[in-house]
């Protein structure tokens, strides 16, 4: 199925001419010569495969760039995800002064200190480039990586002419590589197993769900890079392998180095290419070892002999790859044997560190669900269940015929198993390698449908509408399985990438523009904002302010905001506060949800806010009584009287009245409290049309996120309530005085 064998993948077309074809002498009118097209199109074979690229590519640009319709208005400089807001201000940086960062700086380590870089430095100190918009206030050391000079040169020399500024031309960017990633898929599988299987694979990985997410316009974070540089570095690694030849290796490596300026993980690859060379060298060997081959020595230098050109063109590959690494990033880059040890014992620890306030620091990656370790089913969803079958399909298909395509290709199916094999390890350690082991999943699966198209010829149509059939209903009719057993299966493999596309979109919504406008328009410049890391990407970019921590997580900043959150002490939180001399604090709704992070950060035992669903309501003679759940055979009973209002736990044949309830009542807020000096002090939080509730024992009720979230920090000292947006997001200028 390589190039050289494109024939067995083509349509058998002399019975259709046959079929078809009447004796002109017969005078039938209804005569129908297909022979004319029928050879064109066996002449023109590389003209059929290349129009149905140029279709697949501009397929895959469709799918892409579908989410553009949604950045208008208040979108228009909107992104999809948080990270993405920080490749865009490196990018600004870059277009603006020339690199990543706000400044050159003499670094020196020991005594973590930082001057003005003049062109020299003294000793002790080395020349660092300075984010100072990250982990405010000392800022951090910032790399130089490929993906924002990309996003503003390319933008300087090119996209100037297409968008209307860097923010529009760089939310583009995961799309064109997503789609010349797509291209870089057909070529790689072409080179290995020909264009039919290269059209498959191309289109199936055009649709892949974990692969597609992350390369739509919106979402400019490096996934789509990283997808670019896999299979063009691996494409010119087999050409030059196939071909010997020097330049296909150059190209490679500059290829693959490039890759390691983009990503550090880069290390997997040069590995790969080194497993897949020493799997070529065991098959070569091996036979002759079992034909009775004894002289092991002389094996090798006669395999040398033969075959040094291809080790060469790996060496030349690797070289200019690590020269480049390590030209640009630094040589302690280019040590990929720790790629090994690392994968072996990946794992997010819990404890980064116990010198803080003599506390446990915990690692930040605990709580962020693409670095948790994955399961089987997990990987078949992700991957979706229609690849997976066509994957599969690959050795099923085997002993029927199968193997006599692909059996002088054994060193290329080799690769592609210990491509697969690393990947799918790797996701069972972290979910987010799931995106990595789709590569070589589409290949084996691009293969199959390959394969099942070379049967499909009209003298057994029997046989190919079967084919046909399987084929089409791989993608677009067999459903994905369900997250949970028991529950309703998902969407085809077509659908599935479809609504991929069409669900993404801005990821902020007006309210956080708003919020962001004003910090930028509002505040005084260098004013340093705090709160959770998950929208510290904005604050920055768009905000243009410094924050304490964002989704580049800094453990120790993060912790010590888990505890401003957490601890029910004024005190404790502004001296945390002061540590990094933080202006203004804002809270956000969405944080309600992620109080079990958050806690879980603070104190090692995560905690989520109880919310309580209203499940039944009843008249009474006084009044009306609405029940809410909390667990099995206890629930909180509301009694709603012309009088007034109380509320009770009820626990079997138990009860017991709660403190404090919130309520509103004509957009304006009260507090009951009940004068039972037994009372538990706790207090039932209810939303404005009482269909849901919120239990805070007293820890939860004073806690600073309640205080300042739920109630503006009206009994805080230190906390002057600035304003809120939309009741989403509130801020509020911290007092030290």
């Amino acid at each position: 199925m390589n190039e050289g064998g494109e024939d067995d993948s083509s349509f058998d077309f002399s019975k259709l001419k046959n079929r078809f074809k009447r004796d002109k002498a017969s005078g039938d009118s209804m005569a129908l010569d297909l022979s004319g097209p029928a050879k064109w199109l066996k002449n023109n074979k590389k003209f059929l495969i290349y129009g149905l690229l140029v279709l697949l590519l501009l397929f895959s640009g469709w799918l892409r760039f579908m989410p553009e319709e949604k950045y208008t208005g208040i979108y228009e400089n909107s992104l999809s995800a948080m990270d993405p807001y920080w490749h865009y201000r490196h990018a600004n940086d870059v277009y603006e002064h020339g690199f990543v960062g706000d400044e050159e700086v003499c670094y020196n380590e020991a005594a973590k200190l930082t001057t003005k870089y003049d062109g020299s430095c003294p000793p002790g100190s080395e020349h660092a480039y300075w984010d100072f918009m990250h982990d405010a206030p000392e800022g951090s050391r910032i790399d130089q990586e490929f993906y924002p000079y990309f996003s503003a040169y390319s933008y300087k020399f090119f996209g100037r002419a297409f968008a209307p500024n860097l923010l529009v031309w760089h939310r583009w960017t995961p799309a064109l590589f997503g789609i010349l990633a797509v291209l870089g898929m057909f070529l790689l599988a072409k080179q290995l197993f020909g264009p039919y299987a290269g059209l498959a694979a191309g289109f199936l990985f055009s649709l892949a769900p974990s692969f597609l997410t992350r390369s739509v316009s919106g979402f400019a974070d490096t996934d789509a890079v990283i997808g670019f540089f896999t299979v063009f570095s691996l494409y010119f690694f087999i050409k030059a392998w196939d071909n010997n030849s020097i330049l296909y290796a150059i190209i490679g490596g500059v290829c693959l180095g490039l890759f390691g300026v983009a990503w550090p993980g880069y290390e997997f690859m040069p590995l790969l290419l080194m497993g897949m060379a020493g799997f070529f060298f065991v098959y070569k060997t091996v036979p002759k070892i079992i034909e009775g081959s004894r002289n092991f020595i002389k094996l090798v230098v006669d395999h040398l002999k033969e075959y040094w050109k291809k080790y060469a063109i790996l060496a030349l590959l690797l070289l200019v790859t690590l020269t480049l690494v390590g030209s640009i990033r630094g040589f302690k880059e280019v040590n990929v044997f720790e790629a090994i040890t690392a994968s072996t014992r990946f794992k997010v620890e819990d404890v980064v560190d116990t010198s803080v306030e003599g506390e446990d620091v915990l690692e930040v990656y605990k709580t962020v669900a693409e670095m948790n370790p994955s399961n089987l089913r997990n990987i078949v969803i992700r991957l979706h269940y229609a690849l997976v079958l066509l994957a599969v399909g690959f050795i099923a298909l085997l002993p029927f015929g199968l193997w006599k395509k692909v059996k002088d290709n054994t060193h290329h199916i080799a690769f592609l198993l210990l491509w697969f094999g690393a990947t799918f390890y790797m996701s069972f350690k972290a979910m987010r390698f799931i995106g990595m082991a789709v590569f070589p999943v589409c290949i084996f699966a691009g293969i199959t449908i390959a394969f099942l198209i070379s049967k499909i010829k009209l003298k057994r149509p029997v046989i190919s509408v079967i084919f046909a059939l399987i084929i089409f209903l791989s993608i677009f009719a067999v459903p994905n399985i369900a997250m949970v057993k028991g529950q309703e299966w998902g969407v085809s493999y077509y659908a599935s990438g479809r609504a991929t596309a069409d669900q993404t979109g801005p990821s902020l919504g007006p309210n956080w523009f708003d919020f962001l406008y004003w910090a930028r328009d509002s505040t005084p410049e260098g004013s340093i904002f705090a709160s959770w890391w998950d929208p510290g990407h904005a604050m920055t970019a768009i905000g243009e302010r410094p924050a304490v921590a964002d989704g580049s997580q800094n453990s120790w900043h993060i912790h010590d905001l888990a505890v401003i959150f957490t601890t029910t002490d004024e005190n404790l939180a502004v001296e945390r506060l002061k540590k990094y001399d933080v202006s203004y604090f804002y809270t956000s709704s969405d944080l309600i949800n992620k109080y079990g992070a958050i806690s879980f950060l603070s104190n090692g035992q995560g905690e989520n806010y109880p919310f309580l669903n209203l499940a039944e309501s009843k008249e009474v003679a006084s009044g009306n009584v609405l029940i809410y759940p909390v667990a099995s055979q206890t629930d909180i009973i509301l009694e709603l009287r012309e009088d007034g209002m109380s509320a009770v736990i009820s626990q079997r044949f138990q009860k017991q009245t709660i403190k404090r309830i919130f309520y509103t009542q004509n957009d304006q807020s009260y507090v009951s409290e009940s004068d039972d000096p037994d009372a538990f002090e706790a207090m039932l939080y209810l939303q404005p049309n009482f269909q849901q509730a919120i239990f805070l024992p007293i820890h939860l009720e004073n806690n600073m996120l309640t205080q300042l979230h739920f109630f503006n920090g009206q009994n805080l000292e230190h906390f002057e309530y600035v304003g809120n947006y939309g009741d989403e997001i509130k801020v509020f200028k911290v007092i030290y005085d």
